[in-house]
């Protein structure tokens, strides 16, 4: 047995020795500038925002504070509202995205809708929405606002609070002649995500009579 460490000891010194010399020559090998790897080495690219990162980022706009230090009621609002997008991700069947977000608008803010989630049957949640007096014989989307709602996403005559529960509060209003006629310009900064990370979107949706008659990106 001795003989035979004996005889691999030599072949361990050898490899050792060429394991040294590989890593000596990786430290002083030089790349070419045109290589593209200097760059990744010496500059390293800013990594783009994690998926909470714009989570957050986005929840911010939703409720408008992007550009604000928030007081301790913003911050609880902000937490409420991230729970609730956490939840409404949960909905599972087509009934239980049907019943929630008919009467989503009808509930007076997020704590009620988070409760509302949080109970687990379809039959339970219509009873709780009853105690406010709410019901799906009182609201008035229709399947396709719904589905545009559930998706954040919006559809040519949406109505202005389908507008609102889909994408949240716009950052900039303009109103054409007198308000009551309904026709306004609502302006969105969303972040779209890309090959180079990141970037921001200016989305203006445009209103006729109360309802989306179009939209623009810039």
């Amino acid at each position: 047995k001795r003989d035979y460490q004996k005889e691999l000891m030599p072949m361990k010194i050898i490899i050792l020795s060429f394991m040294t010399l590989g890593l000596m020559a990786c430290g002083l090998m030089e790349r070419h500038p045109g290589s593209g790897y200097l760059d990744l080495d010496e500059n390293p690219a800013t990594p783009p925002p994690s998926l909470q990162q714009v989570e957050l980022q986005n929840t911010k706009e939703e409720l408008g504070y992007q550009t604000k230090v928030l007081n301790e009621m913003e911050q609880q609002r902000l937490l409420l509202r991230l729970k609730l997008n956490q939840l409404e991700k949960e909905l599972i069947t087509k009934k239980e995205r049907e019943q929630y977000y008919k009467l989503k608008p009808y509930f007076k803010n997020d704590s009620q809708r988070i409760k509302f989630l949080s109970i687990p049957t379809l039959e339970q949640r219509a009873q709780y929405a009853g105690v406010y007096g709410i019901s799906a014989e009182n609201t008035d989307y229709g399947p396709r606002s719904i589905a545009a709602i559930e998706n954040k996403d919006i559809i040519v005559g949406m109505t202005r609070e389908a507008v609102v529960e889909s994408w949240g509060e716009p950052d900039a209003k303009e109103i054409a002649g007198n308000s009551i006629y309904g026709n306004e310009r609502w302006v969105y900064q969303k972040y779209i995500s890309g090959s180079n990370g990141y970037t921001k979107e200016n989305r203006t949706i445009y209103f006729e009579s109360g309802q989306v008659a179009g939209w623009s990106r810039e």
